[in-house]
């Protein structure tokens, strides 16, 4: 191990430091923190902010700022979740089509605004999480969508234990280091 002075070990180790001085607080008050589905839910849940910092990286390297991000993933999600009920009858591969879709469609919207109508990526990217927005608000009256169907909760399983957004992110990363490292 490097000799560093105690202000740059701390700085440099400090964040890794206090999450496992968290995690074994945690597991001391709750031992059930520390169980096989606990820890899938995290790792499924972190997985998706993960995706999204991949994205995110690509857009802070070329000095650009995306502040819709989370809005149309919310807005990607909720029509997802809004053609896999139950009552809709429809096919999980649609419900999950028309989330790609969705986020698509934003992810062209704010392409074109800032690349070729010049728009600043701040006030276009703000733009788009008010319509993102509008959109959840108008399909679903600010409500929650109950009822999924069976057939879409199977499709967002595992692959044994490891939850299937955690197998997207580590595809993803493996690409982008590939790629660009």
């Amino acid at each position: 191990m490097k000799n560093y002075p105690k202000k740059q070990f701390v700085s440099t180790y400090g964040s890794l430091i206090g999450l496992i001085l968290l995690i074994i607080i945690i597991t001391v008050l709750r031992p059930r923190f520390i169980s096989p589905a606990n820890l899938r839910n995290v790792f499924r849940n972190a997985s998706i902010n993960g995706l999204l910092a991949i994205g995110m990286t690509f857009v802070v390297l070329t000095g650009g700022i995306d502040l819709s991000v989370g809005a149309i993933m919310g807005c990607a999600g909720m029509y997802s979740a809004y053609f896999a009920q139950s009552v809709k009858g429809y096919p999980a591969i649609v419900a999950i089509l028309i989330g790609l879709l969705v986020g698509l469609v934003f992810g062209v919207f704010n392409g074109f605004c800032i690349a070729y109508l010049k728009v600043p990526a701040f006030v276009g990217t703000l733009g788009a999480l008010s319509i993102a927005d509008s959109l959840k608000f108008l399909l679903t009256d600010a409500k929650p969508i109950p009822n999924l169907s069976d057939s879409l909760k199977h499709r967002c399983g595992s692959f044994g234990f490891i939850p299937i957004p955690c197998v997207i992110m580590a595809v993803v990363l493996i690409i982008c280091f590939t790629l660009f490292v």
